[in-house]
C-alpha cells in the first residue's frame, strides 16, 4: 500500500472520517510489522498533546511556533535512525502537518490532526507495538 498516496488531506481540514479510521488502523498494524516502537511515536504525539494543553491555556498566538516545530523534530529523529516505517510515518505526518498553513488553519485543524496520531497510535499500540 502506498500510504502517503493514500492519505486524504481532507480529514485534516474536514475531520476524521469511517475511511480515515480504517487507514490508521491499517497504517497503524504496519508501523508494528516493521517494529517501530511506541517511544518514536510517543514522542510525537506527546509534543502534540503539550501543545492541545497549552493551546487550550494560552491560545494560538504563543504556541503556533512550537507547532512549527514539530516536523522538523520528527524528520531529525527519522534522520537518527534508518528505520523504514518512521520515514513513512514522517511522510504521512508531513503530508498531514502540510495540510496546516497559517496560524488560523492551526487554530481550526490542529484537533483532527491530533486525532489522527492518537488514532495511529491506539491501532499500532493494539497490534502489540512496543
Amino acid at each position: 500500500m502506498n500510504w502517503l498516496n493514500e492519505f486524504k488531506s481532507d480529514w485534516i481540514r474536514r475531520g476524521l472520517t469511517p475511511e480515515a479510521i480504517t487507514y490508521a488502523n491499517k497504517f497503524g498494524e504496519y508501523l508494528q510489522k516493521r517494529k517501530l516502537s511506541s517511544s518514536q511515536l510517543r514522542n510525537v504525539f506527546g509534543e502534540m498533546k503539550q501543545i492541545e494543553w497549552q493551546l487550550k491555556k494560552v491560545g494560538t498566538k504563543d504556541i503556533y511556533h512550537r507547532y512549527l516545530l514539530l516536523y522538523p523534530k520528527l524528520a531529525y529523529a527519522a534522520g537518527r535512525q534508518s528505520s523504514e516505517a518512521l520515514n513513512d510515518f514522517k511522510k504521512v505526518f508531513e503530508k498531514a502537518y502540510s495540510t496546516i498553513t497559517n496560524e488560523n488553519e492551526f487554530q481550526e485543524y490542529y484537533q483532527n490532526l491530533l486525532a489522527f496520531v492518537e488514532s495511529t497510535l491506539a491501532f499500532h499500540k493494539a497490534f502489540g507495538g512496543k
